[in-house]
This record gives C-alpha cells, sequence and structure tokens, in this order.
C-alpha cells in the first residue's frame, strides 16, 4: 500500500507542472459534449460563450471556448439539450436537439459567421447516435427510455431487457458465471452481493424488483467496457440512471392483469392451476422551483398468487411420472394415525403467494450553473411462500417463506470549477435484510416410493420418488442482513495534446450477518412407508452447535478500496484511445475461527482469509473512424476486469471452521444398524447424539472450509475487436469478436479424500472399497471430518464469441434490431451454487476430483439468435416483438451412488453430490447389468442420446450434451384510447411465447431433468473384473416443461399526463 500511495504522489506532482486543456469525458451516470467554435472561414474562436439547456428541466452548463476553439461539458445528466455560442464579433448560434444517452461522448461543433450585418442567429443540425460515440470501445448495448416502453415484459422487471444483448444468454455474460455481473442504478451498487438469488438483484430469492420501471431512464449492457472507472465484475455490468423531474408535471398510472383463464392449456391439454397476477403503479414528476428544484416519485405494487410445480399426485401424461395416489393417501394417513399431533398439510395444488412493494423518489437541485445535486431513495418489500417439489413432492408443511426488505440510498454531486476541473461524487447506502421460515417447527421427513408410468405395474418403467413434510431442512435456521455503503470520487482535468485525465476512487464497505445451518432442527429419511409406518428411519442428520459455542454466525465484513488513473486521448479527430489502470485491495477486519484439529491434520490455518491482496486491472480501447465520416468505426480493446466472488461463498469460510457446527450423522448401513436413534417428530426433543453415541465431538462430523491465504478475486482478461457500418435504409451493421481468458479463477479441492487405493477397469481411481452388494467405503485422510474444502486459484478458463448484428433506430414506422451470436466457453467448475459443498459435491468428473478437467461450462449456450423491432401501424395501434432462439443448456449424465468411492454422495446427508460421470458403453459386453435383459432399453436410450452414442467406449465429457433449441415470441399491441388534450391513454395487450398460442406444439421448452441426469445406478461391485453392477435408470429424455411452454396474456391500461 505504501508503494500505491507513493506512486499517486509523484504522478499529482507531475501532473500540477503540465499545462491544463479542455477535455471532455463522460462520468459513469452522466454524458460529455464537446466540440470547436470557428468562424465561417475554419478559423477558432477563442473565448466563446456556450451554454448547454436542458430543455425540459432548465438545468445550464456554462463553459468558454479555449484558444483553439475547443470547449466541453462534463457530468452532463442525460436527456435532450440544446447548445448557444455567442462570441463578440459574431453572429450567436444553436445547436438544437442535441440528445444525450448514458454513457455517450457528443460532438458539437459550431460555426459562427462574422457580424457585419444584423441577421438571425445561426441554426446547426444535429445528429445524434448513441452507436456512434466516441467513446464507444467493447461489446456494449444501450437500452433507451423508448425501448423499455415498447417492449413486452410479464415481470416488469428492467433486467427483463438484457436479453436483447447478444452476447448475453439467461443470465450469463459472454459465458461467464451470472453472479460476476455487477449491477449500478446511478452509480451506486445495487446487485446481490452475497449471491444466494438467481436474477442477481437483492431480493432475488423472492422474485423481488429492484425498482419500478417507471423509475428507470435508461440503461447499458456493457461486457468489455475499457474505461476504468467500470469495475467490480468480470461477466457484465448493467449501468443504468433513473427518471427526474422536469419543468412540466408529468405523470402516469398503470395496471396489468394475468390469470389462468388467459394462460394456455399444454401440450396434452391439461388446465393450468388457478392463479392471479395484478401489476398496478405510477408516477408523477414536476418542479418544485422552476429550472432549480425537481421531484420526481414513482410506485408500483403486485399482488401474485400462483400454483405450484414439480411433480404430480398421479401420472403425468408429458412425463409419464409421477406419484402414486395411494402412497400419497398413505403417507397422510401415516401422520395421522401414528403422529397426530403433527399435521403434514395438504398434497394438492397449493397457491403460493408472492406480493411486491416498490416506492422511489428522487430530488434534483441546480445549487448553481455546473453544480448540480441529486438525492435519491428507493424502498423494496416483497415475500414468496415456496415449495421444493421437484422429483420429490413436499407437502404443504414443507412450504417456507422468505420475506426482503431492500433500502437504496444514493446522493450525486456534480461540479465544475473554472471550466478545467470537474468532479463527480457519488455515495451510496443499502441495507438488505432476508429471512426465510419454514412453516412448522418439526423436523423434515423424507420417504421414498415406488411409482410405474403405467396403471398396471411394469418394472422396466418403475421410478422412485420422495415423499416430504416437516420443516424444510435448510429453511430451519436461515436469515441474512448485508449492510453496503459505498464512496466514489472522479476528478477529471485537461492536458496539453487533447489528454484527459482522470483520478478516481472507488470504496465499498460490506458487512454481512448470515445465519445458515441445515438440519438446524433434523432430517429423518425413510426407505419405505412400511417403515416410516413403524418408526424404522435409515437415517438422521442433524447440524448442532458446537459444543462451547452459541448460535453460529457467519459475521464479518469487507472493506475494498480502489484507485484508478485514466487517459483519454484525441490522437487524432478520427482516432480516440481511452488507456489507464486499476487497482483493487479487498480487505478483510474479520477472521473465521481457529481449528486445531484442522491445522494438526491438515496444516491448515482456518483464520487465514485473502485480504490485502493487490489486484491491478490495465486497460486500453480505441475508436477509429475509418472513413472520416464516422460511416465505418473501427473499435475495440484489451483488458484485465477485477470482480467479486459471491460473498456467500468467502461466507463459507466464516460459518464451517469446523468450530461452528457438528454434523450428526447417523446412518443404517452394515455393522451399524443401531445407529440411528429413536424415531421422534418433537421439535424441542431432538437427538443430539446417534445410537449408544456418549460424546458430540468424538462421533460428529467437522465441515471444514477455507481460502488459500493467498487466493485473489476473480479477474478475468478481456480482448474486443468489432467493425461498425453503415448501411442503407437507416440500418448499422456490426460485426464483433470477443475472447475472454480467466487469470484468477476460483476452484475448490477436498483435503479428507485420501490416496487412490485402485483404478476400475475404465480407468476410474477409486478411493476406497466398494462392496459386492454396492456399500462403499471411503478412504477419508481423518474420519473425525466430514468435509474439508479449499479454495484456490487457477487458470485457463477461456470464451469466444462471435456476433453479426443489424440496428436500425426508430424512423418513420420502423425500428428493428437483427443479431446472431456465436460462443464458446470452457471452464474447470461452472460454481453454480452458493454453498461449497455443493459447488464441489455437484461438478461432474471423469477422473480426479481434486483435478477436474477443462471442459465446456454449464454456461456454455453455442448459438443465440435475438430479433426485436416496433411497427407503427393504421388505426392508431403499435406493435412491438422479441424473439430469443438459442440452444439449451448443457448437461451430463452420472451414475447414481459413488461410483469412485470418493465419499459424494457423502456420509452426513446433507449433500447427495452424486457427480461420476458415466462410462457409455459399447455393447452388452461392456457393462455389467444387475438385471441382463436391460440391455436393450439402455443400448435403445444410449443410440437416441448423440452425445452419450459418441462416447460409447469412454467415460462421457463433463457437460457434452445439450438441451434442444427453444424458440420464444413475446409481443405487445398497443392502441390508443381518446382523451382529453395533454392526455393519452393506452390499452395494452402483451401475449408471451406466441408461437405456442399459434401451436401447441410450438415454443416448447425441453430440459433435462437436472444439469446432471442419472443414467445407471451402481448396485454391487465385481472384484474379478473391477467394475461396477449397475441397474438402468431410464430417465425421461429431455422432457417437456410443461409450465413454462404455455403461451400466456396480460391485459393493462396506462394513462399518462
Amino acid at each position: 500500500m505504501t508503494k500505491l500511495v507513493r506512486s499517486f504522489c509523484i504522478l499529482g506532482a507531475l501532473v500540477g507542472f503540465i499545462p491544463f486543456r479542455e477535455l471532455a469525458a463522460q462520468g459513469v451516470t452522466s454524458a460529455a459534449v464537446v466540440g470547436r467554435v470557428t468562424d465561417d472561414a475554419g478559423q477558432p474562436i477563442p473565448s466563446g460563450s456556450l451554454t448547454l439547456t436542458n430543455t425540459a428541466s432548465g438545468v445550464r452548463y456554462l463553459a468558454r471556448s479555449a484558444d483553439d476553439g475547443r470547449f466541453f461539458f462534463e457530468n452532463v445528466q442525460v436527456g435532450a439539450y440544446v447548445l448557444d455560442a455567442r462570441a463578440l464579433g459574431h453572429e450567436p448560434g444553436r445547436v438544437p436537439d442535441i440528445v444525450l444517452t448514458l454513457g455517450q461522448r457528443r460532438v458539437a461543433d459550431v460555426t459562427l459567421r462574422r457580424a457585419a450585418v444584423q441577421l438571425g442567429g445561426v441554426t446547426v443540425e444535429a445528429v445524434a447516435d448513441p452507436l456512434r460515440s466516441t467513446s464507444r470501445t467493447g461489446a456494449s448495448q444501450f437500452v433507451s427510455e423508448s425501448l423499455i416502453a415498447r417492449l413486452p415484459t410479464l415481470a416488469r422487471n428492467f433486467t427483463d431487457f438484457v436479453e436483447t444483448t447478444p452476447q448475453i444468454a439467461r443470465t450469463s455474460a459472454a459465458g461467464q458465471n451470472n453472479r460476476f455481473n455487477n449491477i449500478q442504478i446511478d452509480g451506486a451498487v445495487n446487485n446481490d452481493l452475497f449471491g444466494l438469488g438467481s436474477t442477481g438483484q437483492p431480493g432475488g430469492q423472492v422474485n423481488a424488483k429492484t425498482i419500478p420501471l417507471d423509475a428507470i431512464s435508461q440503461y447499458q449492457v456493457l461486457i468489455a467496457p475499457f474505461d476504468v472507472r467500470q469495475g467490480g465484475f468480470t461477466g457484465g455490468l448493467i449501468n443504468a440512471v433513473t427518471r427526474r423531474g422536469t419543468n412540466q408535471i408529468h405523470g402516469s398510472l398503470f395496471e396489468y392483469h394475468q390469470g389462468n383463464d388467459f394462460v394456455g392449456d399444454g401440450l396434452t391439454g391439461q388446465p393450468f392451476g388457478t392463479f392471479t397476477e395484478n401489476q398496478y403503479g405510477g408516477s408523477v414528476g414536476g418542479p418544485l422551483f422552476k429550472d432549480k428544484l425537481h421531484l420526481f416519485l414513482a410506485g408500483e405494487g403486485q399482488g401474485r398468487n400462483r400454483p405450484n410445480s414439480g411433480a404430480n399426485i398421479g401420472i403425468d401424461p408429458v412425463t409419464a411420472t409421477g406419484i402414486n395416489p395411494d402412497s400419497a393417501a398413505r403417507f397422510t394417513n401415516i401422520f395421522r394415525s401414528n403422529y397426530s399431533a403433527f399435521d403434514p398439510g395438504g398434497f394438492g395444488q397449493v397457491s403460493l403467494e408472492n406480493p411486491n412493494t416498490n416506492l422511489f423518489g428522487r430530488l434534483d437541485w441546480q445549487v448553481a450553473p455546473n453544480h448540480l445535486l441529486t438525492v435519491r431513495h428507493n424502498y423494496v418489500k416483497a415475500s414468496d411462500v415456496s415449495t421444493t417439489r421437484g422429483n420429490n413432492y413436499a407437502w404443504a408443511s414443507n412450504n417456507f417463506q422468505i420475506r426482503n426488505v431492500t433500502n437504496s440510498s444514493v446522493l450525486e454531486f456534480h461540479s465544475t470549477f473554472g471550466g478545467r476541473l470537474f468532479n463527480e461524487l457519488i455515495l451510496g447506502r443499502e441495507t438488505i435484510r432476508d429471512k426465510r421460515d419454514p412453516n412448522v417447527a418439526f423436523p423434515q421427513v423424507q420417504v421414498t416410493v415406488t411409482s410405474d408410468t403405467s396403471p398396471t405395474p411394469n418394472p422396466a418403467g418403475r421410478f422412485t420418488r420422495t415423499l416430504v413434510a416437516g420443516a424444510e431442512q435448510f429453511s430451519q435456521a436461515n436469515r441474512l442482513d448485508q449492510d453496503i455503503y459505498e464512496l466514489t470520487d472522479n476528478v477529471t482535468f485537461g492536458l496539453s495534446g487533447g489528454h484527459r485525465l482522470t483520478l478516481g476512487t472507488h470504496n465499498e464497505f460490506f458487512h454481512f450477518t448470515n445465519l445458515f445451518i441445515g438440519q438446524f432442527t433434523g432430517l429423518w429419511t425413510f426407505t419405505s412407508l412400511a417403515n416410516f409406518q413403524s418408526g424404522t428411519a435409515s437415517s438422521f442428520t442433524r447440524t448442532l452447535p458446537y459444543p462451547g459455542t452459541s448460535t453460529p454466525i457467519a459475521d464479518f465484513r469487507v472493506r475494498q478500496f480502489g484507485f484508478y488513473v485514466q487517459d483519454q486521448w484525441d490522437a487524432t479527430p478520427r482516432l480516440n484511445l481511452t488507456y489507464g489502470v486499476r487497482l483493487d485491495v479487498p480487505t478483510f477486519p474479520d477472521h473465521p475461527r481457529s481449528n486445531p484439529d484442522a491445522q494438526s491434520v491438515f496444516q491448515v490455518n482456518t483464520q487465514d482469509v485473502p485480504s490485502g491482496n493487490l489486484l491491478w486491472s490495465p486497460r486500453v480501447g480505441f475508436n477509429y473512424d475509418v472513413t472520416g465520416d464516422r460511416n465505418t468505426v473501427l473499435r475495440g480493446g484489451v483488458g484485465l476486469f477485477t470482480g467479486r466472488p459471491a460473498y456467500v461463498w468467502l461466507s463459507n469460510a466464516y460459518g464451517n471452521s469446523g468450530r461452528e457446527t457438528v454434523q450428526l450423522s447417523c446412518v443404517n448401513v452394515a455393522g451399524r444398524s443401531d445407529s440411528v436413534p429413536a424415531f421422534t417428530l418433537d421439535p424441542i426433543n431432538q437427538p443430539s447424539l446417534c445410537r449408544n453415541q456418549t460424546s458430540l465431538t468424538a462421533t460428529g462430523l467437522q465441515t471444514v472450509n477455507y481460502f488459500d491465504k493467498d487466493f485473489k478475486f476473480p479477474q478475468v482478461w478481456k480482448a474486443d475487436v468489432a467493425v461498425d457500418r453503415d448501411l442503407p435504409h437507416g440500418f448499422l451493421g456490426t460485426f464483433e469478436v470477443l475472447y475472454s481468458r480467466t487469470a484468477n479463477a476460483m476452484l475448490i479441492r477436498d483435503r479428507n479424500i485420501g490416496a487412490v487405493a485402485s483404478y476400475a477397469r475404465d480407468g476410474r481411481p477409486i478411493y476406497g472399497t466398494i462392496s459386492g452388494t454396492g456399500v462403499v467405503t471411503t478412504n477419508f485422510v481423518d474420519a473425525r471430518f466430514d468435509k474439508v474444502l479449499e479454495h484456490y486459484n487457477g487458470g485457463g478458463d477461456w470464451s469466444v464469441s462471435f456476433t453479426w448484428q443489424l440496428q436500425r433506430r426508430f424512423a418513420n414506422w420502423l425500428e428493428a434490431n437483427a443479431a446472431y451470436t456465436y460462443q464458446h466457453v470452457e471452464d474447470r467448475i461452472s460454481l453454480t451454487s452458493s454453498i461449497a459443498s455443493s459447488n464441489y459435491a455437484f461438478d461432474p468428473i471423469r477422473f480426479d476430483p481434486n483435478n477436474p478437467e477443462q471442459g465446456i461450462s454449464s454456461f456454455n449456450i453455442p448459438h443465440k439468435v435475438t430479433l426485436n423491432g416496433t411497427m407503427n401501424l393504421p388505426w392508431h395501434l403499435q406493435l412491438s416483438f422479441v424473439y430469443i432462439g438459442r440452444t439449451g443448456s448443457p448437461y451430463s449424465y452420472i451414475y447414481q451412488g459413488d461410483a469412485n468411492a470418493d465419499g459424494y454422495p457423502n456420509r452426513s446427508g446433507s449433500v447427495r453430490g452424486e457427480n461420476d460421470l458415466v462410462y457409455v458403453p459399447r455393447n452388452q459386453s461392456d457393462i455389467l447389468l444387475q438385471t441382463p435383459s436391460q440391455w436393450a432399453a439402455l443400448d435403445a436410450y444410449i443410440s437416441g442420446e448423440p452425445c452419450l452414442e459418441a462416447a460409447r467406449g469412454s467415460i462421457l465429457k463433463r457437460n457434452a450434451c445439450q438441451e434442444p433449441w427453444r424458440h420464444i415470441v413475446n409481443a405487445r399491441l398497443v392502441g390508443d384510447l381518446p382523451t382529453v388534450a395533454g392526455q393519452h391513454a393506452q390499452a395494452v395487450l402483451e401475449v408471451f411465447n406466441l408461437l405456442n398460442l399459434m401451436n401447441r406444439h410450438w415454443g416448447l421448452q425441453q430440459n433435462a431433468t437436472n444439469a446432471t441426469v442419472r443414467l445407471l445406478q451402481l448396485r454391487g461391485w465385481d472384484a474379478a473384473t473391477n467394475q461396477g453392477i449397475f441397474s438402468f435408470v431410464n430417465p425421461s429424455l429431455n422432457p417437456v416443461d410443461d409450465t413454462n411452454s404455455r403461451w400466456k396474456m396480460q391485459f393493462g391500461v396506462r394513462y399518462t399526463f
């Protein structure tokens, strides 16, 4: 850190001796205007007076031209402006219709005629297009307020439009993990830093909307911005700004409705479960003092209930799976007769409530010309009742509720001093509260049952399902508090020779308090309904506080300091360069607990955290006008991007040093038939020891997560090159190549897996023994530990994408955009979970689990086609549409059971973790089946699955299989309604999955049942040939997702004034 301070001091001293000059560089929440004032002979006019005025709010920015006629306006709010220029002895000039978008650097030259006689002012035509901005370098997409208003959106979430960006697939940017994205609103962090939800937004677990949609003005989707002020991501950055009040009072009211009457009947004609959803709200903005003080308010509410999804009672006609109704009834009756004090709840359709409230307010005050203060606050309250139904079937008692409250405040102060020095100050504070509560107090109960795919017994079509009741195992102790503070300050000034220098700092201060104890009350499993009736459990799992430890909470702080210096240089009138370097320094003031056992056995200091490691990010970008008229532009750059890990991964180290909790795992296996204690549902009297045990610390299993002390946050090199070319009829064509390579990836290894005991016939290492009946005994390094997971850095992950794009800004009656992207993404571990043990356990492996092979990433979507457009139709109608067609997600086939004896599925029972990729037999002699007659069915399945057919005679590679293409078309039809002057009313009809409305066999989404699909079940081991004995599981091949494949309609009305 001393060297860093010294470097900045030296740089500051040097800058002080360099002559200043006018500059222009947009801020992170604003835009910039630059140009030259010349006379009609082309000579520069010095000391010209320039005034840039916002036509809506009256906000003014003042500047003077330099000796060479150059002028600039820095940190200008987005919106519509008019530029007035005056100079002694010259006629006044005006540039109207300057529309500034976020991040744009706009050139507006002014020519003034000499005033020989009194004439009218000179008006210069303005041509604005953010796609042609000289500040544009790497891959990005601009989403305007107009586009947000026109395109269909089912959830009214501003991020719904992100996937119109060609390089975005689902929520992954250029193949990066979605948890490595960043969201900024008004320059302040507004994403789920902890990383529990799938949306990347606060409240993502409850489908909360970050902000009212009517409060968003516009935003950028930045994938490779070579501006070092932008940080905190290795995937993509959503950089949004909010709306503000104007000199006129404007407002809106709206309501949208969905219901089960406006949902398709699905592939089999089965009606959708009862549900309703109403979204309503409005906005108002106007002046408190004209040209000085403006207010904007917006609010939005949602009332929503939906039916549950997952396994059905009875046979599902689409997937040919389900729960036998007799089994369901018997399960309920056993509760009523044997355990009558505990109600499992109902097992029919359940209505799941999901209310949502958003309130937003913003105040803008022009303290003086060139000095603007903005204060805004956003409030979110949402909750969601959920169920864990998938292949399991959960009774109502297993439902759980998650509640979220988020408050976010931002202060911005943009200032200009003396026409030479610009400052952008942003202060942010955000609090996020998430609480997850179970429906009941008694522990979770799971009972395995067998069902058939037909009403008559059919051994070849049998499958297992699990009936579940009681407090959901991961909700029994689950709470998260996040407090986020940040300070950003950017100082920009000019140097001679067309250089513009920015010195800045971005600092983040986080405080996380996370209570998460899975199976805190307990988890009981039974292998049959008969065993459940007799109270004979096959296992009991419970996580207890380590003796002498109070309720274990991961409570820690993070302080991340960022510093950067950047030069934006107009090297020639046609070439603009941006280059700089950024330094991020994350620090952790708090340390996890010490674990002497881990220190003794594994030489691990669990108190080590990756604090104070320096993360440098050099970048350079360019924008070159090839033809001199902006008709052909070559742009791109190369640089290093530093992101944040999901802090839930860091919390694993604070909550799992081995001294917070002990995993009690009681399992009935050979030689230990008495280990499971007597079954009880009484939540107050759950066992704290297995049967015949006397000490929890002597028999309980310690789980340890820790980080290598030299661990560095994720860093990715990105190189981008693109050509933009004007085409006939107002189209802009783009060809873009983006290459990424990871410098610091996060990898995980389990230090408790022992040495290789043998090798299987297919070359797979075996880390223990497997008996003739399939009982696995793992060679652990130390049997007192369950998992000892080390997080460390690796490299080599990479991706490449090629994008062809056509864009046409709205003119006359049509706006249209079309793009195709091909990408290839490889990594060693895809980190798709929020829990360290799940990230490790669910990464499919062929050989060494602690040295996973590089292969296809879970975020690899090879092909994507995007179309969207708006057409003005007769009779005051407007039609907008979005089409997204892409290949499905990758998946793998694995064994059910522990085929390599590495302890996954693990003995604690908390994580199934089946991750052993299958060996695909060439023929019947290449596999040992417990029931040889299953070969015909297995062979047919392999032949019908291209990835398996191609892998015959080898172990399948990770993510070698790909779900089918999916095609989704959403459309929006808007009709104007008659109103009084100055007001506007619209009727809105939106259709989602329009193809399915046209034909029930179109628009289907076919998904693998999981990212890992069980193909074969381990039943035993043949020592003579050193290979497993298996049975064919007969999974469904990419079954149709009946719920998400149905068309939906939404009706609405909108009134504006």
